[in-house]
């Protein structure tokens, strides 16, 4: 009678949980390969847009693009960017490195404040995640600002290994 109840209510009293594996999703062959790449193929179409643009890259482990996707379209000084809801879809299509792209509707791509503190948070977010954060693009008029060529992402990195210690 006991094994009849287990097995009808779980073995804590819960509903067993059935796993369901979902396919495995494809990477583009094209590995992704320095910041001025991804300005080329990714930073230039928000470049010039009236308003702010946050891009995510996500990359499975040859950093291969799996999803190229809007997180956010703002104003025109800034956007809400969201590290945990960043997360999510990341963990979603299994991604193990990401890019972050957006745009300044000024035009000048050097960072702010903010800019450097939200990049700061995603590194720690996602280096808690075990996914790397590869790289944090600024973009506006033709040029760019790239965290990861001014070593700024390992110095975040290496923030965040110090708080883990």
């Amino acid at each position: 009678m006991e094994n009849a109840r287990m097995k009808q209510e779980g073995l804590f009293g819960i509903e067993d949980v059935e796993i369901k594996l979902r396919p495995k999703i494809k990477g583009t062959g094209r590995r992704v390969r320095s910041a001025a790449e991804v300005y080329e193929t990714s930073g230039k179409r928000i470049g010039d847009s009236a308003r702010e643009v946050f891009l995510v890259l996500s990359m499975n482990t040859k950093n291969e693009i799996i999803k190229k996707a809007v997180h956010m379209v703002g104003t025109v000084d800034s956007s809400a960017v969201y590290p945990r809801e960043i997360i999510g879809k990341a963990l979603l299509c299994d991604a193990t490195a990401l890019i972050f792209i957006h745009n300044h509707p000024c035009g000048d791509p050097d960072t702010s404040l903010c800019d450097r503190d939200i990049t700061r948070s995603l590194v720690m977010a996602t280096e808690l995640m075990q996914i790397k954060t590869l790289d944090h693009l600024m973009v506006g008029e033709g040029r760019y600002y790239s965290f990861a060529d001014y070593g700024l992402i390992d110095e975040y990195r290496l923030q965040f290994s110090g708080l883990n210690r």
